[in-house]
């Protein structure tokens, strides 16, 4: 199924890149080049279903990135199902990109792009990788038509991992920053690894962003 869908999406695009995307990329490429390091304060809200019940979890966290690709995430505080949870100290966590930027070069030379339902405020953007890989993405990517500044990104996995029933990604960049972040992100997705069926939806609402700090490396 997942491939007769993409080898039709793919017979509907051609290889010219839309002119919005290729303006769009100078933009953002110019913009990856400048930032050294960023942080933002961020409240999250995960939501996990399992067959042992309901877990709502709340975190206020500052999340740091460095030009490495280097995330790292400090939980301040901590709620599980409405009860603060005391911390002997901030939790801290680490992780690294798994996937890369439709606007980078490799996002230009390995997926299609097509220009779908846009209007004179808006330019809406069809996006699917020309090859079947893991880490690519379809999805949409949306643009302001005046300042080519991102408006919102959807993205699902072109292929799925072993385990993985549904992955869903919604990135929204609704407030106005010195550069184009993510003001939240919203994911959907469930899993099976043969202990039964995992929902987990997460919100997470990102605040105070700061760039180029001096004591981050």
């Amino acid at each position: 199924m997942i491939k007769f869908f993409f080898l039709f999406a793919v017979s509907l695009f051609s290889d010219k890149i839309p002119e919005i995307i290729l303006d769009a990329s100078k933009n953002y490429l110019k913009e990856k080049e400048s930032i050294k390091n960023y942080k933002s304060t961020q409240n999250l809200v995960s939501t996990i279903i399992s067959n042992q019940g309901k877990v709502i979890e709340k975190r206020f966290q500052t999340g740091i990135y460095l030009s490495n690709g280097e995330y790292t995430y400090i939980t301040h505080e901590l709620e599980l199902n409405g009860v603060k949870q005391i911390l002997n100290k901030e939790l801290v966590e680490k992780s690294t990109k798994g996937d890369f930027d439709w606007l980078t070069k490799e996002g230009l030379d390995t997926h299609n792009f097509l220009e779908n339902d846009s209007d004179i405020y808006i330019k809406k953007i069809l996006v699917s990788p020309k090859i079947l890989k893991p880490n690519y993405y379809r999805g949409q990517i949306w643009f302001d038509s005046k300042t080519k500044r991102i408006i919102k990104i959807i993205k699902e996995p072109i292929i799925k991992r072993k385990g993985i029933e549904k992955y869903f990604l919604e990135l929204k960049f609704e407030k106005i920053y010195p550069y184009q972040m993510p003001s939240s992100t919203k994911l959907i997705s469930s899993y099976n690894f043969g202990h039964g069926l995992n929902k987990i939806d997460i919100e997470i609402e990102y605040l105070n962003y700061e760039f180029n700090l001096k004591n981050q490396k």
